[in-house]
């Protein structure tokens, strides 16, 4: 297990690991959210998804293997300035 160094240390009792894929729009093919199991256990603490994917299926598969929190960006209009 790796340890978090920073937050646990200074007292944070509660830390959220969040994966990110940083190509944006993000393709579902290109996002390793697969790993979210494997770095909620090396790290011993929850892990969120950051998602820059413009449809919601990884979101939904991602909390389906573990994910306790999801970050998503949408626009209501992409014709607003």
């Amino acid at each position: 297990m790796q340890e978090v160094t920073v937050p646990r240390p200074a007292g944070c009792k509660h830390v959220i690991l969040f994966k990110c894929t940083s190509t944006y729009p993000a393709s579902p093919a290109i996002t390793t959210f697969l790993a979210i199991p494997h770095l909620r256990k090396l790290f011993a603490c929850d892990v969120a998804l950051f998602d820059h994917i413009m449809a919601v299926g990884v979101a939904v598969a991602s909390v389906a293997i573990g994910a306790t929190a999801i970050e998503m960006h949408f626009t209501v209009s992409r014709d607003t300035g």
